[in-house]
């Protein structure tokens, strides 16, 4: 398994994601941000009001892990090409892209049925994102092991 790029991957991209979680859920209870990202990911799917719906937070946390998965492959194969050294700068970099790029670019383009458009919300979602990007690359330079040609 530590040497089978896509389930090492997507495995660190899921360690990624729970470090992530861990730290916008105490932000949603203190009222700094309005939606953690499974609510985020749940309304790609289903309107406003049904967010907080069961089966909607089902597909929101479904949504979330996966695209969580395919970022920790992606960054594998990131390391694979560089090198594991300053992985976690790499990992760093790539939890700012994902907050720039895709986040941003989501929010932009209006693809979920919910917003945030207040500052402080968009500041401190960098946070989970950084840490995201940043586990993921320990892990993998932790535990992923290159298979040798």
């Amino acid at each position: 398994m530590r040497q089978d790029s896509v389930v090492m991957g997507a495995l660190a991209g899921l360690a990624g994601n729970l470090a992530k979680e861990f730290i916008v859920w105490p932000m949603y209870f203190l009222g700094w941000v309005h939606y953690p990202f499974v609510f985020l990911a749940a309304s790609f799917f289903v309107d406003r009001s049904s967010i907080r719906n069961p089966l909607a937070l089902a597909k929101g946390f479904i949504t979330d892990y996966a695209i969580a998965a395919i970022l920790g492959i992606a960054l594998l194969y990131l390391l694979r090409r560089t090198g594991k050294d300053y992985a976690l700068f790499k990992g760093l970099l790539l939890g700012l892209f994902v907050h720039i790029g895709l986040y941003g670019l989501v929010m932009a383009l209006r693809a979920t049925r919910i917003t945030i458009l207040t500052p402080l919300p968009n500041l401190l979602l960098v946070i989970p994102h950084v840490v995201f990007g940043m586990v993921a690359a320990w892990v993998l330079k932790r535990w992923w092991m290159p298979q040798r040609v």
